[in-house]
């Protein structure tokens, strides 16, 4: 779940209870610095984030929603001092504040060997098998053609702390033939599934990595792709099919490529999948 933060935050409740909760004025105290509403802040109707309700010695935190019309929200419990949501009195107050497990933690790697790819059904790349030589290193692969495009397709269940938004690749792959000046393109484009979604559709934005030639048989590690952007609007738990392919109108390099394997890298907006 992508949330959002304001800055300064700090407000009164008129209305308690044990439901959504009206929101008064912001808490003016000296000694912390005045604060702001949600609205001043730039709250919109809709918007969720990281709350604390301190209501005497009682706490709750967890996620609440914006509800503008009513200067409310509405209440998702994640901890609490009495373990349910508080009975909350008009002497309490209210803060936006990320716990640990809300903080962004930045890039992740989810590592896709060819191994897990499948040919796609039409102009399908080839399954392989590479052995380096004599110290026998063999790797399986994906072997795209030098003339014609082909492709594979290969799916991950996204973790739940995935914040369903773009993503981008660093392809890994090696070559029997190819010299220098030569280049490979490589191509990625995604299309998420949710529970009852149709399998069949459009994927979104193909983006690509263009890698020079460096040796025969030798490790090649593409540049990044830019962001790619994930067909059929992504949620939380999505399935997500993915497309690769080589793009043999935009590069020149000799003789079959060899995928060994895709690094993924995708953005958390949790620290886990609780």
């Amino acid at each position: 779940m992508a949330f959002k933060l304001f800055d300064r935050v700090r407000m009164t409740i008129t209305t308690g209870g044990t439901g959504n909760l009206v929101l008064g004025a912001a808490v003016a105290d000296a000694a912390l610095g005045y604060h702001q509403t949600l609205a001043a802040a730039g709250a919109v109707d809709g918007d969720t984030f990281p709350y604390v309700i301190e209501d005497g010695s009682a706490f709750e935190w967890g996620i609440g929603t914006y509800i503008a019309s009513g200067t409310s929200f509405s209440r998702s419990l994640i901890k609490s001092s009495t373990g349910s949501l508080l009975n909350v009195t008009t002497a309490a107050q209210m803060f936006p504040s990320p716990a640990a497990q809300h903080l962004p933690i930045g890039l992740q790697t989810i590592w896709i060997p060819a191994g897990a790819m499948t040919p796609r059904a039409t102009s399908g790349a080839a399954k392989g098998a590479y052995d380096s030589g004599s110290n026998d290193i063999t790797l399986s692969t994906m072997d795209f053609d030098t003339t014609t495009q082909e492709y594979a397709h290969f799916s991950v269940a996204m973790p739940k702390g995935w914040d369903e938004g773009t993503v981008t690749f660093i392809p890994y792959w090696t070559n029997t033939g190819g010299a220098a000046t030569q280049n490979v393109v490589w191509s990625l484009a995604g299309r998420a599934l949710g529970d009852n979604d149709g399998i069949n559709g459009a994927f979104g934005t193909v983006q690509t990595s263009n890698d020079t030639w460096q040796a025969q048989n030798s490790l090649h590690i593409g540049p990044a792709s830019a962001a790619i952007t994930i067909g059929n609007m992504p949620a939380e738990n999505d399935l997500v099919v993915f497309e690769v392919s080589r793009v043999v109108a935009s590069d020149n390099m000799a003789g079959d490529a060899s995928l060994i394997g895709i690094k993924l890298m995708i953005s958390y907006n949790a620290g886990n999948d609780a």
